[in-house]
């Protein structure tokens, strides 16, 4: 079925609304709350994760038609590494040159205390809080990632590209971002 390019952008446009609706409900939220916490998180995930859905069901379209599907391992795998090669070099120039510091014994001390780690050894705390937050955390941050990313780029980006040149899909969305 190919659509009318008048209800091609009426979808961009309510997608749009709603995202700056959810969006800042779901920050009022955040705000009113006034730390970052478990609640928060799930407000963090409704913004990411409403506006697609909710665009879709308006339009009586299936969300089966939202690209959900893994890429390919390998590019899973650079997807994990690439910010990590990239992070690396820069922490050990600011460490190095003592523009930025190392992970100072209060640092240590308060997330032996959050994590309930209080009776590690010191020098394990660090490099177990790290190897948690690379495996485990990782999946919470992914998934609401994941949520946006179906909606920016599996959404919105799809449906510029029926009604506009590469160009005006990189321009507009890079204008919607902005705003």
């Amino acid at each position: 079925m190919i659509e009318s390019r008048a209800r091609v952008w009426r979808k961009i446009g309510c997608y749009y609304a709603l995202t700056l609706v959810f969006g800042n409900v779901f920050n009022a939220f955040v705000l009113d709350a006034g730390k970052v916490d478990a609640g928060n998180l799930l407000y963090v995930t409704g913004a990411m994760w409403s506006p697609e859905f909710a665009t879709k069901r308006l339009f009586s379209e299936s969300i089966r038609e939202l690209p959900w599907w893994w890429g390919e391992a390998r590019y899973v795998w650079l997807g994990y590494l690439t910010p990590i090669a990239n992070a690396v070099p820069v922490y050990f120039v600011a460490w190095l040159t003592g523009i930025g510091g190392f992970a100072d014994a209060a640092f240590v001390q308060k997330t032996a205390e959050q994590f309930g780690w209080i009776y590690f050894p010191t020098w394990l705390v660090l490099p177990f809080f790290i190897l948690c937050t690379a495996t485990l955390g990782l999946v919470g941050k992914t998934s609401r990632a994941l949520g946006e990313e179906i909606g920016w780029r599996g959404f919105l980006v799809r449906e510029l590209a029926k009604v506009t040149s590469f160009t005006g899909v990189a321009l507009i969305s890079g204008a919607m971002w902005a705003v």
